[in-house]
């Protein structure tokens, strides 16, 4: 799976650069949460396996079970802002 998804990212990259200048071509990468070495539901727990939330490595959201109010997609304080960082009532995504 990774050496055909190898194959189709270098076709794009060879498509995109015989059709671009050199200086503009920029490259996407696509981390999932539970690969990207970071702490990214604060749980102290980095990735998987070791991070409960993380049901695979292409899991790309840490949390465990309930999101935290700050990544809920909800107005929980009914301020008309939703979830980090739009809602300065939040200081992280994981902050409830």
């Amino acid at each position: 799976m990774r050496a055909c998804a190898l194959v189709a990212l270098s076709a794009l990259l060879f498509a995109s650069y015989a059709h671009a200048d050199s200086s503009n071509i920029s490259v996407t990468v696509f981390v999932a949460q539970c690969t990207d070495g970071s702490d990214n539901d604060g749980d102290s727990l980095i990735d998987y396996p070791s991070d409960s939330g993380c049901d695979s490595a292409g899991d790309d959201d840490e949390t465990d079970g309930t999101p935290a109010q700050c990544d809920d997609g909800s107005d929980n304080d009914s301020d008309g802002l939703t979830d980090y960082p739009s809602d300065p009532g939040c200081d992280s995504d994981s902050d409830d």
